[in-house]
């Protein structure tokens, strides 16, 4: 949800240097957004800021899914935590993203074999 736009862009712009003034002026964007971004989603600050209101956006996902989790109790608490969780991760990447330090390629997720135990033994 958050990293997304960046990573479409950062596509186009590897398939046309055109694109490049886009992914510049949504990162520096971002930039100038991080002190913000991270009073909100840290220090839990209130905002305006409709990308970054965690409870507004829990309340959409808890009535659109139909998860019972009515207010003040723990399961609303662990839907927002998982939001904000989520969110920072998806900011976090962004900032792997500018840095080059990781691809738009998602990369596969193998997981190595695992030896099963033997029943018998020859």
């Amino acid at each position: 949800m958050v990293a997304k736009p960046f990573r479409q862009h950062r596509v186009h712009r590897e398939q046309d240097p055109a694109d490049d003034s886009e992914v510049k002026r949504l990162f520096e964007e971002l930039e100038q957004d991080a002190e913000h971004i991270s009073n909100v989603l840290i220090k839990l600050e209130h905002t305006d800021d409709p990308r970054l209101q965690v409870t507004e956006i829990a309340d959409a996902i808890i009535e659109r899914e139909a998860i019972s989790a009515p207010r003040g109790s723990a399961e609303r608490s662990l839907v927002n935590k998982a939001i904000r969780e989520g969110m920072l991760e998806g900011y976090r990447e962004i900032g792997r993203l500018m840095d080059r330090a990781q691809s738009v390629i998602p990369r596969p997720h193998i997981r190595p074999a695992v030896s099963q135990p033997r029943l018998w033994s020859w």
